[in-house]
């Protein structure tokens, strides 16, 4: 359906404007994955992803030594120390629950505004080439069913980001 209105709506436009009528495409996975930048946020984001690791890591290390610990001492304490350590390690199982559902919260956040701040480069780029070359249309390539070559403006966008980061 989507296409079909596409379609319908090239028509018209094409009807309106005549033989001058611009159009183009771009594949924006391609320029995702050939935008040095996007490349540069991956790397910043694994980072953070290998700090918040380490950070639960230590975590479960120090639980896990609560535990053995009182595998080894359980026989000697009072019942009552017992449900106390007991209660301690669940206290921090539940700590250490908590922290993964955050982290993951705020990694999933991260991502989005990494990604949403590449999308936002990328679709700038594409709007001033759009209107520093006359084109009265361009168009995500997942829209096009059949198209020439001649109008896929990918590699050219693609060109323009990374120069513009030097």
């Amino acid at each position: 359906m989507k296409k079909l209105y596409l379609a319908g709506l090239f028509l018209l436009a094409f009807k309106l404007y005549g033989g001058g009528f611009k159009i183009g495409y771009v594949d924006l996975q391609k320029v995702f994955q050939n935008y040095k930048k996007v490349k540069e946020s991956e790397e910043i984001f694994r980072k953070e992803v290998m700090k918040e690791q380490k950070r639960i890591d230590n975590l479960k290390k120090k639980i896990d030594d609560m535990q053995n610990e009182f595998k080894k001492k359980k026989d000697i304490l009072s019942p009552e120390k017992r449900r106390e350590k007991e209660m301690e390690i669940m206290n921090k199982i539940k700590e250490l629950s908590e922290i993964i559902r955050e982290v993951n919260q705020k990694l999933d956040r991260r991502m989005k505004e990494l990604r949403k701040a590449r999308l936002d480069e990328i679709l700038s780029v594409i709007k001033e080439f759009g209107k520093k070359n006359k084109y009265n249309i361009i168009i995500d390539s997942n829209a096009v069913i059949y198209a020439d070559k001649g109008i896929d403006i990918t590699d050219q966008i693609i060109k323009i980001l990374n120069e513009k980061k030097k």
